[in-house]
């Protein structure tokens, strides 16, 4: 909720429960109903299984999970990846050389992080 500025308050008004219901939540004393946890799911616009720990990828979207998941890059590095596919017209290279130079160090990154996680699976997989 931090994230998002959300008080306890305004996350109770707006799924039907009191503020003092949601803290028992966030406090981990009882665990909400069906129709609170998808009611809160969709207030914060993420998947149930995000709020339920079961990935890393906040977005409710099927193939946003899905790619997170296998190839174990983060939701940053999968926008940052759709930008960099984003065309360019000649106009914008030759106005600004800056915006290309930020989408390969971007891209950059990307590989980085994608590198190291593929390394991280591999050692994992011999030590099983």
């Amino acid at each position: 909720m931090d994230d998002t500025g959300t008080t306890q308050q305004q996350l109770s008004e707006k799924i039907g429960t009191t503020r003092q219901t949601i803290s028992q939540y966030m406090n981990g004393d009882i665990e909400p109903k069906m129709k609170s946890f998808l009611a809160i799911a969709k207030h914060f616009d993420v998947s149930c299984d995000f709020l339920l720990g079961r990935t890393r990828a906040a977005a409710p979207d099927d193939f946003i999970q899905e790619v997170v998941t296998r190839y174990g890059l983060s939701e940053q590095a999968l926008l940052l990846l759709e930008r960099l596919n984003a065309p360019l017209g000649i106009d914008d290279v030759e106005k600004d050389r800056i915006t290309m130079t930020v989408r390969v160090d971007e891209l950059a990154e990307i590989l980085k992080a994608a590198v190291g996680n593929l390394k991280g699976k591999s050692k994992r997989a011999r030590y099983r």
